[in-house]
């Protein structure tokens, strides 16, 4: 009982340091509780140990250390796997975290891979929901940065989806995503990188039809978080210079920056964040987008 009650200890030590941003500290706290519950166990199958691997791999992202991040990411999914555990949403934010450590180390197939099994499980699980819109939004940011080059196609394939799903989100009286106003931009810059100016109209009506009070069932009151990064939302189609400041822009915030935002220049918030770190399995449960996520140092950060 009393390495029970240590081992509890230890996880919510853990817990409040990634809350204060000691990472080194949290990830220290983190290893000592898998490993006494490991080998109290004498076994890795127990439902506590993909949180700890989870939270581990969590913090080594925040650490920069992108393929101790993959390393614990995939054991945290594998040990799930093995045990058939009833988690699924803690199990989705995992792949989710997963897909993003493999993009930041230029593995965007595998980041892919991942992702597309994310969004097709989210959708199963949750529907129409901002973390589903914002999977697919990732999976377009993929295919946008693939191979330094992108595939435009597949990219504003995946943007589509994540309209789809917020222009629902909208009807339904619900808040856009937080990547709704990067959502946007990005739909953009695809067209005008593709040269499909003349699709733009289309794509204007729906964001406007997307935001006008009008055409949204009154169920709940739309606010935008006042940490959520501002985007040019003129009327006026991007041109080729507005193109080539984004992506450069792009670049320079995909470097390590200890002094960026949360917000990768604009694309969303950073899943590995100290609301990453987790005391039990359960808490995942049900919870969506129910958190705002802090601002946190890591390139072009995408993390729910």
């Amino acid at each position: 009982m009393a390495d029970l009650i240590l081992n509890k200890s230890r996880l919510q030590q853990g817990n409040a340091l990634c809350e204060k941003s000691k990472i080194k500290e949290a990830l220290e706290f983190y290893r000592k509780a898998y490993e006494l519950r490991r080998d109290l166990t004498q076994s890795e199958h127990h439902p506590d140990i993909p949180v700890y691997l989870a939270n581990i791999g969590s913090c080594y992202y925040q650490l920069e250390e992108g393929e101790n991040a993959i390393e614990y990411y995939r054991r945290s999914l594998r040990v799930e796997d093995e045990m058939v555990i009833d988690n699924e949403e803690g199990y989705l934010k995992t792949l989710r975290n997963l897909a993003l450590a493999l993009r930041d180390e230029d593995k965007y197939e595998d980041a892919i891979d991942f992702g597309e099994r994310c969004a097709s499980r989210r959708m199963e699980l949750l529907g129409i929901h901002t973390d589903t819109a914002r999977t697919y939004y990732l999976l377009g940011l993929f295919y946008y940065e693939r191979n330094h080059r992108g595939d435009m196609r597949s990219a504003e394939e995946n943007f589509n989806e994540a309209l789809k799903i917020e222009e629902q989100l909208w009807k339904q009286g619900k808040p856009h995503s937080v990547d709704w106003e990067n959502l946007k931009r990005r739909i953009q810059m695809v067209l005008a990188r593709t040269e499909q100016k003349m699709k733009y109209p289309a794509y204007k009506r729906r964001f406007d039809n997307a935001e006008r009070k009008s055409t949204q069932e009154p169920k709940e009151t739309v606010i935008l978080s006042d940490d959520d990064p501002e985007v040019d939302s003129s009327d006026d189609f991007v041109d080729e210079v507005k193109v080539e400041q984004m992506e450069e822009s792009n670049l320079k915030s995909k470097c390590h920056d200890s002094n960026s935002s949360d917000s990768d220049e604009g694309d969303t918030r950073s899943v590995v964040s100290k609301y990453n770190c987790i005391s039990s399995l359960a808490l995942f449960k049900g919870q969506g987008d129910k958190f705002n996520k802090p601002k946190t140092a890591r390139k072009e950060n995408l993390h729910s």
